[in-house]
């Protein structure tokens, strides 16, 4: 019964090493070749199994920002800059009923 948990507790840390490595990329190096890259950071996890403190160490060197957890990255690059969205409500606001422009008032 031992070899069915261990495997079990494996795989999941193993996803969640994963995880990590793409949060990482996603912050480290965007729109690189790494980041979104599942199965690059499948095998980094796989590669470096075992020795995951020298992965992080490594990361790190490479690219001058701490190895955090997934779930400690802040979460402003999922958002949207505010002003964007503005800019996005201001032109809802302009279209009247069907889609019809406002008309504006000439100023006197």
């Amino acid at each position: 019964g031992g070899f069915l948990v261990k495997s079990y507790v494996e795989e999941k840390v193993f996803e969640r090493d994963t995880r990590r490595v793409l949060a990482y990329y996603k912050r480290a190096a965007p729109n690189s070749v790494h980041d979104g890259d599942l199965q690059g950071a499948r095998y980094l996890v796989w590669k470096y199994r075992g020795r995951k403190d020298r992965l992080w160490r490594r990361l790190e060197a490479k690219y001058d920002l701490p190895v955090k957890h997934e779930w400690e990255w802040d979460d402003d690059l999922d958002k949207e800059d505010p002003e964007e969205e503005e800019e996005e409500q201001n032109l809802d606001e302009e279209g009247g009923q069907d889609g019809e422009a406002k008309k504006e008032e000439p100023d006197l």
